[in-house]
């Protein structure tokens, strides 16, 4: 058994992390091994990152590691801005109608509740 570092409460930055699929422990674990200190913080049970804390498992990253922390999150968030525009670019921003429908809607009169004039 390794010895362990204790953090204080008094020691720890609050920040809140966003409840984000890329931000999971699992995905960001391997990452967070490789900072200094890390791992003489967590417990030897979390060694693999199964049924580790998210509260504490980012209250340490901050306090080791807050720069890291802060660009991983604006990275995240970038990414995912830029995901919901090429979506939003895909859907398509008009409706095809066969001819014959066209025909069958002018048949008749229209009246919208959106518009004062009726057709």
């Amino acid at each position: 058994m390794n010895q362990k570092r204790v953090l204080h409460r008094s020691d720890m930055r609050v920040y809140k992390i966003p409840l984000l699929p890329e931000l999971g422990i699992t995905r960001v674990w391997v990452d967070a091994m490789l900072v200094p200190l890390f791992g003489e913080y967590i417990p030897d049970e979390w060694a693999n990152g199964k049924g580790a804390d998210r509260t504490f498992f980012w209250a340490i990253l901050v306090h080791l590691e807050a720069d890291y922390v802060y660009a991983l999150i604006s990275d995240v968030k970038q990414q995912q801005a830029i995901r919901r525009q090429e979506q939003l670019q895909q859907v398509p921003r008009s409706i095809q109608i066969a001819d014959e429908w066209v025909e069958r809607l002018l048949e008749g009169q229209f009246v919208s509740s959106k518009c004062n004039s009726y057709f």
